[in-house]
């Protein structure tokens, strides 16, 4: 059995797009083909966008991020956001696929309040960002942003530092 890896490589010069397949793998495992022409008009359409934004955030003053597009969270468009914070190392991650309508684990429209974004050890202390998730067509906000330690190790309470928060989205959007 051939690895696509194992396959030779095709040069720019002998690529039609009016002529060549490509693979299409769909999320269920299902293989199609499609003509590679087709794929590219396709994924055209689409307006790519890349955009990354940071607020501080402390218990009294809880921050908050949204990104707004036309047409953000259709159904056909695809979307990454990553969140980071100096608070802890990691990174939360926030996904809708092309072709389905919610994000990984929300649905559009919706509200979660106190969601866990990070958590880990900020030196020996522990630590987490919370966070309200909205998503409404056309706008994703992350907001009531505040960081929280666990006192003494037994109970979550807010913490008054000051924490550098940013996101970045890369989607692209389509009708």
């Amino acid at each position: 059995m051939t690895k696509i890896n194992d396959l030779p490589s095709l040069s720019a010069n002998n690529f039609d797009p009016t002529q060549d397949l490509i693979i299409i793998q769909k999320p269920n495992g299902a293989t199609y083909k499609m003509l590679a022409a087709t794929a590219l008009s396709s994924i055209a359409q689409g307006e790519f966008i890349t955009e990354t934004k940071t607020t501080n955030t402390t218990l009294g003053n809880p921050g908050s991020i949204t990104f707004s597009y036309a047409n953000l969270t259709s159904q056909n468009s695809s979307i990454v956001l990553h969140l980071r914070s100096g608070l802890v190392s990691g990174t939360f991650t926030l996904t809708k696929t092309a072709g389905i309508q919610n994000f990984n684990n929300y649905g559009v429209p919706s509200t979660t309040n106190d969601v866990i974004l990070l958590e880990g050890l900020n030196g020996n202390i522990p630590k987490r960002l919370i966070a309200t998730i909205k998503i409404y067509q056309d706008s994703v906000e992350f907001s009531n942003i505040k960081p929280e330690f666990k006192n003494r190790g037994r109970f979550w309470v807010g913490d008054y530092g000051s924490y550098s928060v940013s996101a970045t989205i890369q989607a692209n959007i389509k009708l």
